[in-house]
């Protein structure tokens, strides 16, 4: 147990993440690229005062599930839950809550609380589509959660596209997740690979504008900057592929809530029902998930303000409602 959350839940893995990051933060830990523009991510997201969910856990996560040291101070191998056979050499089995697995190689970044709110977000439809589904912890999500009955993943990476689709076969996935490899700026419902519109779109794009601050890690800069298309770029995207009335599900940063509207009147998608996520009570929020109808009148619906925790100082205590979501993945 750890602060009252079952080993190995999300809230466990959540709640001691976050209070090891800066612990475990270091000028050694920065990144050993030779260029002087770029720097690791760690450097550039660390906030210092652990408001940023997103970096807390999407950076950490690897790191920790499965490496704790044991009793005698050796690292702890992570328990296998299905074949080998799934994994190249250098990559593992990372668990997302009780159900669902990713495959992760060391490179890129893993999942973060933006991903699993998003999923949790995300209501029931019939036929959905991912873009930029990296890792696939979304589409695992969704389809484990009975959000959807099929669902295609779009992702431009061919690396991140290949382990989706393995990682689908390890989710026992197969027949209702699909993989394209893809630019989301040319994919259109007509594609021979597509056919038809979906019922829903989601999408947790990158937050950062390719101007700024660049990770050494290629794919995790292609994560989190717009190299490979910007807001706008996504929500033309999402209307391509959409039903009318269909939804299109987005997470992004708050202080870009602009850009994303602005983004989703002019493919007509009308925004309808939104969230902010705080770190806590006394916090700036750190993340906003909106969902956006295809062809709907206007008028957006604000539901309540999410905190993710109780207080603002250690030992910090998840809220009830943050909990459930974690819980059910389901808002």
């Amino acid at each position: 147990m750890y602060r009252g959350a079952p080993e190995g839940s999300p809230v466990f893995l959540l709640n001691k993440m976050i209070d090891d990051k800066n612990e475990r933060f270091s000028a050694s830990e920065a990144g050993n690229c030779d260029s002087p523009e770029y720097v690791s991510g760690r450097e550039a997201l660390s906030t210092g005062n652990r408001t940023d969910l997103n970096y807390a856990v999407s950076n950490e996560y690897v790191s920790t599930v499965g490496d704790a040291p044991d009793e005698t101070g050796a690292p702890k191998a992570q328990e296998s839950v299905t074949s080998a056979e799934f994994l190249l050499d250098g990559e593992r089995l990372v668990p997302v809550g009780d159900l669902v697995r990713v495959i992760d190689n060391g490179h890129g970044l893993a999942w973060g609380t933006d991903a699993y709110l998003l999923s949790a977000f995300v209501r029931r439809h019939r036929r959905a589509c991912e873009l930029g589904s990296g890792c696939g912890v979304i589409s695992f999500l969704v389809a484990t959660h009975n959000k959807c009955d099929t669902l295609v993943s779009i992702e431009l990476n061919p690396d991140a596209a290949d382990r989706t689709r393995r990682g689908a076969g390890v989710n026992g996935l197969d027949g209702r997740v699909s993989v394209i490899e893809r630019d989301i700026r040319t994919v259109k419902y007509t594609d021979e690979d597509i056919g038809r519109r979906f019922d829903c779109v989601i999408s947790n794009p990158p937050y950062i504008a390719h101007e700024g601050l660049k990770n050494c890690d290629k794919t995790a800069d292609d994560a989190r900057h717009e190299n490979n298309g910007g807001i706008e770029d996504f929500c033309a995207a999402a209307a391509r592929l959409l039903n009318h009335r269909g939804s299109f599900y987005v997470v992004f940063r708050p202080e870009r809530m602009t850009d994303l509207f602005c983004a989703l009147r002019k493919n007509r998608l009308e925004p309808k029902r939104a969230v902010l996520v705080y770190p806590d009570a006394g916090s700036k929020p750190s993340l906003f998930l909106c969902e956006a109808v295809l062809g709907a009148a206007p008028g957006l619906d604000f539901c309540p303000p999410l905190l993710f925790y109780k207080n603002k100082t250690a030992p910090r205590e998840m809220t009830e409602r943050m909990a459930e979501i974690y819980r059910d993945c389901r808002f």
